[in-house]
């Protein structure tokens, strides 16, 4: 068994160390920002190049950061006169106040330092670094371990980019690292842990961390308790329409703080809310989001149900929470919708891609079909939207059906990763952060 875990974003970002702009690294906390850092730190001092490395979780480290000038002298005492470029990387830099504004003055100097950056997802990042930081860094977000990239590590490298052959000659297996994908999700300490009961202990420590940490202390909230309570209800409403009234009054909180909470949310990589696709506003939903999260193991400890999914409703409304995160890492978030008319008519996601068309509606079963069944609602977007193309995905049918001039695939869970690779390149897709 490898034992690390692969990163594909890692070879973008390796990229980047050649520009001048500082490289970014964003996500929510244990994502594994630090162990690739460290990982781009040991390729740059393999290659000769002078790294220094610093953590603002560490006091010590900390000490440095009170002006720019005992940081420019902590500097120059660690590398001297640098003859060539001298890679700095700064490890929580939320940690900072005002960081934006301290890393844009450091940057504007035109010193011999590359800046690699990263933070936990929390309002601070958001709005005091990467707006003051404009036009002089590069974004990465770092989602947790993808199912791909948990398949990869699973199987040995054995079958990377090849994950589709993997799918199509060991379905069974492929299934069975499924359903645990879709049981603990990708959080790499998650995975690298043993048993349900460490995985657990590892998931509750992240969650406490976050709550405790990236949201009650930062934001100062009155009612950590409800925000807890909002995140229990959002996960157990994945995939459906969110009333805020409704939410607001059941987590005991008012309508505007219940807001703020969804956007604290948001802002920290834990749910993302998809928006609605709509042209007629009379009959089709306008404003109602639907909640996914970004990481299923998250969703499933705040269910109280992290490990436990075995039937095939709980396994399919993760299904679809996976697929959303499928599809974001191909499209971004803003491109990712949904589809709902006032009738009861829907489709789980519209993805407004130009290299479909424009439009790609994207149905989901978590069933092994035997034949190609397009349902009545995806036949009204088709005869009401008339994409060029649409997605039935599933996990077993590969097939195609003409509904007027637009091609309805089926697309099992082998052709899931060759699509995904195919529309990956296809999308012009890029390495940075998707929202």
């Amino acid at each position: 068994m490898a034992m690390q875990i692969q990163r594909r974003i890692l070879p973008s970002i390796r990229e980047h160390m050649s520009a001048p702009e500082m490289t970014l690294l964003v996500g929510a906390r244990q994502v594994g920002k630090t162990t690739l850092i460290r990982m781009l730190l040991d390729g740059l001092k393999s290659a000769g190049k002078q790294t220094v490395f610093f953590n603002l979780d560490i006091e010590e480290d900390m000490h440095w950061f009170s002006s720019q000038r005992a940081f420019l002298d902590r500097l120059n005492f660690l590398v001297g006169t640098p003859a060539s470029t001298v890679y700095v990387a700064i490890d929580e830099i939320q940690r900072k106040a005002d960081a934006g504004r301290f890393m844009k003055g450091l940057y504007d100097m035109g010193l011999p330092y590359k800046f690699i950056l990263s933070g936990s997802g929390s309002l601070e990042l958001k709005e005091q670094i990467t707006e003051s930081m404009m036009g002089r860094k590069r974004e990465f977000f770092i989602p947790p371990v993808s199912f791909a990239e948990f398949v990869d590590y699973r199987t040995d490298y054995a079958y990377s980019d090849r994950l589709d052959v993997f799918a199509q000659s060991e379905g069974a297996r492929c299934l069975g690292l499924l359903i645990e994908y879709l049981n603990y999700g990708g959080y790499p300490k998650v995975i690298l842990s043993q048993g349900r009961t460490e995985k657990l202990a590892v998931l509750r420590e992240i969650y406490t961390s976050y709550v405790d940490r990236d949201i009650s202390a930062f934001l100062r909230l009155a009612r950590p308790d409800a925000y807890r309570q909002m995140l229990a209800l959002l996960a157990s409403q994945s995939g459906q329409l969110l009333n805020v009234s409704t939410l607001a009054a059941q987590t005991g909180v008012g309508v505007e703080t219940l807001k703020r909470y969804t956007y604290y949310a948001e802002k920290t990589f834990c749910v993302s809310l998809v928006r609605p696709y709509f042209r007629n506003v009379q009959k089709e939903i306008t404003k109602s989001p639907v909640p996914y999260f970004f990481d299923l193991g998250l969703r499933n400890l705040v269910l109280g149900r992290l490990g436990l999914l075995e039937n095939t409703s709980d396994l399919g409304f993760a299904f679809q929470n996976f697929v959303y995160q499928v599809l974001i890492d191909v499209f971004g978030v803003p491109s990712v919708k949904y589809w709902r008319t006032t009738d009861q008519a829907e489709v789980d996601f519209v993805v407004e891609d130009s290299s479909h068309g424009g439009l790609l509606p994207v149905e989901v079963k978590y069933m092994q079909m035997k034949k190609p069944v397009v349902m009545r609602s995806l036949q009204s977007f088709i005869a009401k939207y008339k994409p060029k193309e649409a997605w039935v995905i599933n996990l077993s049918l590969a097939n195609t059906v003409m509904i007027g001039d637009t091609q309805v695939r089926f697309v099992p869970l082998a052709g899931l990763f060759a699509n995904v690779q195919g529309n990956r390149r296809s999308a012009g897709f890029s390495a940075e952060r998707p929202c």
